[in-house]
């Protein structure tokens, strides 16, 4: 009877069916293609700069991507909130609460910008004023 310990056999009624698995090798090819990359990236200047460029730019949008984790776990808290007070008896629909601050934090948003741009456009008038002026 054959070594049955390094395949992932199955012996029934008499046979032995064996399914190699792959991951050994799988794992040395990440190596040598790492190793490889590896070589390429510290033997040419301009390919270093351009990865840590890169990487320094993933790595800048980590902070909104923590932001954005934030966000989500304090409006998942105020649903399981208001879910629980439903389950009491207090009678708040969870989905109607987070529609309400849903469109607030919205309308915020759009005023926000709608300031923003007045503000542009008033400086750009100012500018336009004071070029005709010295003309």
């Amino acid at each position: 009877m054959p070594d049955i310990s390094s395949f992932n056999s199955s012996v029934s009624s008499m046979t032995i069916s064996n399914s190699v698995n792959f991951g050994a090798m799988l794992m040395i090819i990440i190596c040598i293609v790492g190793a490889i990359a590896l070589v390429m990236l510290l033997t040419s200047l301009e390919r270093y700069t351009k990865f840590f460029d890169t990487l320094y730019k993933i790595l800048y949008t980590l902070k909104y991507t923590a932001v954005g984790c934030g966000v989500s776990v304090a409006g998942y808290g105020m649903y399981l909130g208001c879910s629980a007070l439903v389950s009491i008896g207090g009678g708040i629909d969870p989905v109607l609460v987070l529609g309400v601050i849903l469109a607030y934090i919205i309308i915020t948003i759009l005023g926000y910008v709608a300031v923003k741009v007045l503000e542009r456009i008033k400086s750009m008038h100012t500018s336009y004023v004071a070029s005709k002026v010295v003309a």
